[in-house]
């Protein structure tokens, strides 16, 4: 087969199909020229998830009558003059690619005007340009883009609902919102303006804008300078954490990337104050010598390579560590929980090794002191001698003559001895599939709801409010009574009666689903997500008694070996195991 010249139509498809992937990418890319362009106010608009149309205006620099038939041309560019530039990238785009690979695949209106010059006007389809003309226009530039991928209809069947694309317009504006808190974004969703950032250069007020006000009181302030980087941003206490990693988001020379050595750096700062599928929010910027680093890899732009990993991992890692060393947060948010009628705390006094005179009430005696306290008077000196008995018995081990609770560790874990063995139980996913399975049996009988004496009044983001809106049916069939009382807030006036007292948070976690968009089974979701802020935390102490009602509940329980989210409550260690373990079989 005869090898030939690819035309340029074709050319700039493939070229578009490496940029362009869906909306949100359109999006990525008109923003970032105008932050080049020196915008202090961007605005995007979308009109059916941008799969009809996509607005971004900006009050930049603009572009001349001269130059605009250029800027859609492929690898014309104002941002490189020489091969060095490459090599020390300080602008977000570079490669001249965004702006010729989106008017390939759509249809795009661009009106611009420089402060010295008369406005213009040009229009494109399909790559080509079929009118440009001066035209009286605003400073700055307005693109719009309508029916993306029109000539290429193969690419529209990949993409996702409008609700989902929408989505995905969402968390690209609000990434670049995050990171440039001195220029003030709005994001207009089919009429709607879903949020509007100060602009002042403030992060905190871009979060509350982004987030609302819950989130704030949780962030602790980060500014540290070192030799050749520096670090900025917000990042959370450990009593404030999520079940996954959408609320992490980095900025390396104000771009937002993905790093898996930054997500790596953060972890390591967290380790030992949050558990497993915990998660930190934080915002966090990242200064670094532009020589030091390569964001040419991907036309996307959203992948670094660092020259000195090493140095960057010790650097970001030690900074955050610091700061949460520093600040103070007490274990009294981070571990209360309720389990019954009973009020857990990890500051019980502490007696023998297993707590177990707190909250024994009556499933606890004490035969006899496992220690004896002797005072002597004239010498002032307390003498401890070992006591007759070293046991201490409790009473709820008789119930359960198939097992019985011999201690716990690392205050996660309870273990149980068997007749065969050992069970070890993960508390936290124990005490979810309990609450869980009451949730369930709660909801196929009539749902008890608990008025709020007083109205829980919540700040939300836009965004939050159409999605409570869009689903407020289902939170009513869950038992929740939500009034929308201002254009960011609402009031809370009954809630189940199982999560009372974890309202905010248990709205936090609908919301994270909610966000997802095509959860399949959203109810039993919902339900999972209410269950895991119901149940007690990993590194929450537990007197015996407790863990005792803990495993009972938990063996009645028919579906008893996972928690709703898939994770095992239970591993069961046999006499067999423990024997070849030890090398005692033969």
């Amino acid at each position: 087969m005869p090898i030939k010249l690819l035309d340029n139509d074709v050319i700039n498809k493939i070229a578009a199909g490496e940029v362009i992937e869906r909306p949100a990418s359109i999006v990525k890319e008109l923003i970032e020229n105008a932050i080049d362009a020196g915008a202090s106010l961007i605005t995007i608009s979308i009109k059916n998830g941008g799969l009809d149309e996509i607005i971004v205006e900006d009050n930049g620099s603009g572009i001349d009558f001269d130059d605009l038939p250029l800027a859609f041309l492929r690898h014309a560019t104002s941002k490189l003059m020489r091969e060095e530039d490459l090599y020390a990238i300080d602008t977000m785009g570079f490669r001249g690619e965004a702006l010729p690979s989106i008017a390939s695949v759509s249809r795009v209106e661009t009106y611009s005007k420089t402060p010295q010059a008369d406005g213009s006007q040009c229009i494109i389809e399909g790559g080509t340009i079929t009118q440009l003309d001066r035209f009286p226009t605003a400073d700055g530039t307005r693109i719009i883009v309508r029916d993306l991928f029109f000539n290429t209809p193969v690419r529209k069947t990949f993409l996702k609902s409008p609700v989902s694309e929408g989505n995905h317009i969402y968390d690209t504006v609000l990434r670049y919102a995050l990171a440039y808190p001195e220029i003030s974004f709005v994001f207009d969703n089919h009429k709607k303006i879903q949020f509007k950032t100060p602009g002042n250069g403030d992060l905190r007020d871009t979060v509350f804008s982004l987030y609302g006000s819950d989130i704030n009181q949780f962030l602790i302030e980060i500014n540290e300078t070192g030799e050749n980087l520096s670090l900025r941003g917000l990042i959370s206490k450990p009593e404030y954490k999520k079940n996954n990693r959408r609320m992490g988001l980095f900025f390396i020379n104000k771009r937002p990337v993905r790093s898996p050595l930054l997500m790596r750096a953060v972890d390591h700062a967290y380790r030992g104050l949050l558990v497993s599928q915990e998660y930190p929010v934080f915002f966090l910027s990242l200064r670094i010598p532009a020589g030091s680093l390569d964001v040419n890899i991907h036309p996307q732009k959203s992948e670094v390579r660092f020259q000195d990993e090493q140095a960057v991992f010790r650097f970001v890692s030690g900074v955050l560590k610091k700061y949460l060393d520093e600040s103070s947060f007490g274990p009294g948010n981070y571990y209360h929980r309720d389990f019954g009628q009973e009020t857990y705390s990890p500051s019980r006094p502490f007696s023998s090794h297993h707590d177990l005179t707190a909250a024994a009430g009556t499933k606890m005696f004490f035969e006899k002191p496992v220690f004896l306290e002797e005072y002597d008077a004239e010498t002032g000196e307390i003498k401890v001698q070992s006591g007759n008995s070293p046991f201490i018995q409790p009473a709820a081990y008789r119930q359960n003559p198939g097992y019985s609770i011999i201690g716990k560790l690392n205050n996660s874990y309870i273990l149980v001895e068997t007749t065969d063995g050992l069970m070890i139980i993960d508390q936290h996913a124990a005490h979810e599939r309990i609450w869980y399975n009451r949730l369930v049996r709660m909801y196929d009988d009539k749902v008890d709801k608990q008025p709020l004496i007083l109205p829980l009044t919540l700040d939300l983001s836009s965004a939050q409010i159409d999605m409570l809106q869009e689903h407020l049916d289902l939170l009513t069939e869950l038992g929740f009574e939500i009034d929308l009382i201002g254009h960011n807030s609402i009031a809370l006036r009954a809630v189940p009666n199982l999560v009372a007292g974890k309202e905010a948070e248990v709205i936090a976690s609908i919301l994270d689903l909610l966000r997802e968009g095509e959860t399949v089974h959203l109810k039993q979701e919902i339900l999972a997500s209410m269950a895991c802020e119901k149940a007690v935390t990993a590194g929450t102490s537990l007197s015996i008694s407790e863990m005792v009602q803990m495993v009972e509940d938990l063996l009645k329980e028919t579906d008893y070996k996972n928690c709703p989210h898939g994770r095992p409550t239970i591993i069961n260690i046999n006499a067999a195991d423990l024997q070849r373990m030890f090398k005692r079989q033969k």
